[in-house]
């Protein structure tokens, strides 16, 4: 994988949430494969909470290449929320907010084409992100907890 394509500000409740303008086209933001964290059964996820309130948005996540679908999934996209607001008011990029260890977490393929030169690791692929909002994370949740 090279890298994590997302796409934010394409939720009408997140919109509203961070009391911001609809823009006309969803914006487009990247994140590198280093902050990806595959979930399988009772994994657990360390998390910074020192550096502050940690959102998270749950998204529809599409494995592509060459244009294809060749996967599909769950992803947990995470945000330290008042960085990114804080950078955001200076006009500042905001990926400090969205860069760091675990800040973007998916589950297994629940579907893969079938096609075992696609399924190779080394082959470039892209995953594009459906952000929805919701409430700030929840230690409880049992995927995560503080270090």
């Amino acid at each position: 994988m090279d890298k994590i394509v997302c796409l934010g500000k394409n939720y009408s409740d997140h919109i509203q949430e961070m009391k911001e303008a609809a823009p006309e086209m969803p914006v487009i933001f990247l994140k590198p494969p280093s902050v990806l964290k595959e979930i399988k059964n009772n994994t657990s996820i360390v998390l910074p909470w020192d550096r502050g309130v940690i959102h998270h948005e749950l998204e529809i996540v599409f494995k592509l290449y060459k244009k294809n679908i060749i996967g599909l999934g769950v992803g947990l996209d995470l945000t330290l929320r008042e960085t990114q607001k804080k950078l955001k008011e200076m006009g500042h990029p905001w990926e400090i907010s969205k860069v760091f260890k675990n800040s973007y977490n998916e589950s297994e393929s629940l579907y893969k084409k079938e096609n075992s030169r696609l399924q190779d690791r080394s082959q470039k692929r892209s995953y594009l992100c459906n952000q929805q909002e919701e409430p700030q994370v929840q230690a409880e949740t049992g995927i995560i907890r503080k270090k």
